[in-house]
């Protein structure tokens, strides 16, 4: 296992089949992996050299783009092993480094994911004390955010 690890997070809202732009940030600010986020990729690969783990986006109708996604990009000289972990859904990408449980989520605003249905797939989540989640929850919290509302998404991230 190596001792650090830089992670990156984007939220992209459509990402070019040549991700240059993003691998050049991750290469000038030392990042590992980076976890992307609405993608828009409905399948195949990105244009990199980069791993890749993809959980796909909804086509509903296939002359439109596609709706989410989530994609995690690993640097090809890191050298430690990632455990992929199947897809449950299409709004998770779960992983595994050595100890810790990442949880990459895009949990799309309502009224396409609905704040119950977020707090339902929240509380299924594993976590323990080497679990990391990551990702776009469109949780809103005047605590976290600066909002000027709370929804139940925000009021559950600050649950213990």
């Amino acid at each position: 296992m190596v001792d650090h690890l830089q992670i990156g997070l984007l939220n992209a809202t459509g990402v070019e089949k040549l991700p240059d732009d993003i691998i050049e940030f991750c290469n000038n600010n030392n990042i590992d992996l980076i976890l992307i986020t609405e993608t828009f990729l409905v399948r195949g690969r990105l244009y990199t050299d980069w791993h890749q783990y993809h959980n796909y986006a909804i086509q509903p109708n296939p002359k439109k783009r596609g709706q989410g996604g989530i994609s995690l990009l690993v640097c090809p000289t890191l050298n430690i092993h990632i455990h992929h972990l199947p897809n449950i859904n299409g709004f998770t990408l779960f992983f595994r480094i050595g100890l810790y449980t990442f949880h990459g989520l895009y949990l799309p605003p309502p009224p396409t994911l609905n704040n119950d249905l977020v707090i339902d797939l929240l509380d299924q989540l594993t976590i323990n004390e080497h679990t990391i989640i990551l990702g776009d929850l469109n949780a809103h919290s005047k605590l976290l955010t600066g909002d000027h509302a709370n929804n139940n998404r925000g009021l559950k991230a600050l649950e213990p």
